[in-house]
This record gives structure tokens, sequence and C-alpha cells, in this order.
């Protein structure tokens, strides 16, 4: 599954760059909104919590960040899957309107649909743990986590992970149909 937190990533800092450039992080593509945007990996910040290393990708000004083609999850339809991050509001900044969206792709590479949910990160002096879950859809094989940051708003993001979620075992589901049907005998 996808699993990063950046820290291999090399660093990048674009700055004015006409909208709609791309630049991108190792196993990450990045779409620059218009005006100033800046996006890429900083270094990290002393005595700050939440974060487990150097690095972290710095999105600002409806910038868009979403896996590469190349690193996209291999998922099966009908799962149910998480797309779990840190994320953290600049200083200065109140409440950060940040799009965080699991895309799915058919074995053509195809886009299939997208599920999203926006979030609104108020802190802006430690990451806090974000989620969005979703059923993979009827002839998705892959998927890649997709995110993005509103006008004029800055957000940190870490440690982004797509996951499958656990189905019970037929047998636990056993156990518990017995333990049941045992307590009634009673």
């Amino acid at each position: 599954m996808l699993n990063t937190s950046f820290e291999s990533s090399n660093s990048i800092y674009v700055d004015t760059a006409p909208t709609g450039t791309t630049a991108s992080i190792i196993g990450w593509t990045l779409t620059l909104g218009p005006h100033v945007a800046f996006a890429g990996t900083a270094a990290d910040q002393p005595g700050t919590s939440g974060r487990n290393g150097l690095n972290f990708a710095y999105l600002r000004n409806s910038t868009v960040i979403e896996t590469a083609s190349t690193n996209r999850a291999i998922v099966g339809s009908g799962n149910s899957y998480i797309l779990a991050f840190l994320a953290e509001g600049d200083s200065g900044t109140t409440t950060v309107n940040t799009s965080a969206s699991i895309r799915w792709f058919d074995s053509s590479n195809s886009f299939l649909s997208e599920d999203s949910q926006t979030f609104a990160v108020t802190d802006t002096s430690v990451f806090k743990p974000y989620s969005i879950t979703a059923v993979a859809p009827t002839g998705a094989v892959s998927a890649s986590a997709k995110f993005q940051v509103a006008a004029g708003q800055t957000v940190l993001l870490d440690n982004v992970s797509l996951t499958l979620i656990p189905e019970p075992s037929a047998a636990l589901l056993s156990l518990l149909g017995a333990s049941v049907l045992l307590r009634r005998r009673r």
C-alpha cells in the first residue's frame, strides 16, 4: 500500500510559477496553483511534535499533490480502504480548508472515480491525524492519494498512508455466532 513520510523525497521549492506548472517530489506529482505558489518538502521545525523526520509536504495557494502514476497503491474492487495523514495549518492561519481524495483507476490506468472530503485544519502548532475511508469501485485495480489546499492558504502534510481495512474473518464470525447460540441455550 501507499505509505510515505516524505523522508526520502528530494527537496523542491517552486515560487511564482504559472498556474498548472507541474513538478515532482519522488513518488508524487505537484500541480501548482495561481499567484505565488509553493510546494515541496521542507526542513522540520525544531520543537514541534507529530513529525517523525526532517521532511514534510508544504502546499500553498490551490496547489495539488497526487501520488505519481508509478507509485499508486494496488487495490481490489469492493474492498474498503483508509487514507490517513497528518496535517497542520501554517502559522497565522486560523482554518485551512484541505481536500483529501482517493482516486480509483482501472487496469488501463483510466480514471474511474474519486472519493473526497474537505477538512478544516485548525491547528498551527502540531500535526493532527485525519482520514477518509472509501470502498474501491468495480474495476478498480489501483488508487492514488490526492490533496489540494484552498486558495490563499497553506497546509503541511506528513505520514500519508492508504491501507486496506481488514474484514472480519469467517472464523471469527462463526465463533461469535456459536457463542450466541450457546448463550441462548442456557
